[in-house]
């Protein structure tokens, strides 16, 4: 198999994760004001409960087969061996998963048994999810298709079939329903890269060990990223789930660009470890941090002068609470990148042990402060903010120090420098621009705008290694189009 670009892999997530953020774009605000908020709670909350079956069906396939695909990528009959065993493995897994979520059907009524009903096609979904192994592979460019096919039928859909907050039972079969025809998508692809060998080759329980030791830290993940919602909806109401799933949303959105990243660098991470390829790996690491920073810094500087004004443009009047949990959780910029960074790391490097300990320790946390700011002090979506910027720093801060021997704490806070004044001269510009032009649609455009600009000039002038060679690389294609 011919070496694997990371540049290429990257590229292609890339694409798809520009699509996950326009498409969401162009759609969130038209759900918003059709749904409302307390619908798009109701949504949420369903959703959030049926993920916890989500993670029996898949326990912690994922992640194994992702890592194991990336070590014998080159060996088809070990990779199809791989491939079946966690293929069945699954399928016994969804099925377990199936059985109490019968009964959860079965002891529900109203809109959500509806809803409940609905989503039995994520169960279908599970099962025909093959990313782990196209990932596995290094080859993202099947995964963004997939994952664009997902989004792009979907909004299609939203806009064809979504008018009123009735219609929210059709909202759940779309994102279903597109989810399922994007995972068998892949297949395609799947069915050229392996092979069956054979029953007496398959022992379907040969993995169980390592698959459950990364169940638990998913498991201990889902709490503080869905039991929030889950809560919320439980100790308050799903008003305040909607709040809180709206500006959970935009940090997501904000977020995809940096995730583009760090997701093919698993496999990438696990083969040069494997290989014994300790230079390369440190400087690919390193070139991570720093493209995090690069992104973060100015993404939370700009989020904090911006979201008051962003948020009732976007979403339409009644979402105003959703500015300020969008403050809280705009550092997630920063925290959540390189706790996933590092999380990649250990997985990567077979220490899952450490990462398990840190996102039970991260979760457990995450509960605990939950009650405290529900029960307690009654803060709402505010509270279930403040509980996962506190529960992620603390994971981070962890990881980090069991990765202390690749990443250096002087080298992020060199990043962090290399970029704070750049990110400071694009925030009083966004200002200035603000107070100029007024509060509408179109000076939020050309106050980002202006902002970008600044920015990439500022890195421009302070000889920015990162941008200096994306711009050589982007002008050097033009010029070769053009002659």
């Amino acid at each position: 198999m011919a070496k694997v670009s990371v540049k290429k892999n990257y590229l292609f997530n890339l694409m798809y994760e520009v699509l996950a953020v326009l498409v969401p774009f162009v759609t969130t605000p038209y759900v918003s004001r059709v749904l409302g908020v307390t619908a798009i709670g109701d949504y949420n909350y369903i959703n959030g409960i049926v993920s916890y079956f989500g993670l029996i069906a898949v326990t912690g396939t994922a992640t194994f087969g992702n890592r194991e695909i990336s070590i014998v990528q080159n060996d088809k009959e070990k990779r199809s061996e791989y491939f079946f065993e966690i293929l069945f493995f699954r399928i016994i897994c969804t099925g377990i998963a199936l059985l109490p979520y019968l009964i959860l059907i079965l002891s529900s009524n109203g809109l959500y048994k509806t809803l409940y009903l609905i989503n039995l096609l994520m169960f279908l979904s599970w099962i025909f999810d093959v990313s782990w192994f196209c990932q596995g592979m290094e080859n993202f460019a099947v995964t963004a298709i997939r994952n664009s096919i997902v989004k792009i039928s979907g909004a299609i859909l939203i806009f064809l079939l979504i008018k009123s907050p009735m219609d929210l039972w059709k909202y759940t079969t779309i994102y279903s329903g597109s989810m399922l025809l994007g995972n068998m998508t892949m297949w395609v692809y799947v069915a050229k890269q392996v092979s069956w060998p054979g029953i007496k080759k398959i022992h379907v329980f040969r993995n169980v060990k390592p698959i459950f030791q990364l169940f638990i830290p998913v498991i201990a993940v889902q709490i503080y990223t869905v039991m929030d919602k889950t809560m919320l909806g439980f100790l308050d109401n799903t008003t305040q789930v909607g709040y809180y799933a709206q500006g959970q949303r935009i940090i997501e959105l904000a977020i995809t660009v940096l995730n583009s990243l760090i997701s093919v660098l698993l496999p990438r991470i696990s083969f040069l470890f494997s290989q014994g390829n300790t230079e390369e790996l440190q400087a690919l690491i390193d070139k991570a941090l720093r493209y995090i920073f690069m992104l973060a810094i100015p993404m939370i500087f700009g989020c904090t002068v911006l979201i008051d004004w962003f948020v009732p443009i976007f979403f339409g009047s009644g979402y105003e609470p959703v500015g300020n949990i969008i403050k809280i959780l705009s550092c997630m910029f920063i925290v959540l990148s390189l706790g996933r960074l590092f999380g990649t790391m250990l997985i990567a490097i077979n220490q899952q042990m450490q990462y398990t300990i840190v996102t039970i320790v991260a979760a457990v946390m995450n509960l605990l402060l939950n009650l405290v700011f529900l029960f307690y002090f009654h803060m709402g979506a505010m509270g279930v903010a403040v509980a996962s910027v506190i529960s992620e720093i603390t994971a981070t801060v962890i990881q980090l120090w069991d990765v202390r021997s690749v990443v250096k704490i002087k080298m992020l806070g060199k990043c962090f420098i290399q970029y704070l004044i750049p990110s400071v001269i694009m925030t009083i510009v966004i200002v200035v621009t603000q107070k100029i032009i007024g509060e509408s649609l179109v000076g939020l455009i050309v106050a980002v705008g202006i902002g970008c600009a600044v920015y990439f000039i500022a890195l421009l002038c302070a000889k920015d290694d990162i941008v200096i060679s994306v711009s050589k690389e982007i002008w050097a294609k033009f010029y070769r189009r053009k002659n």
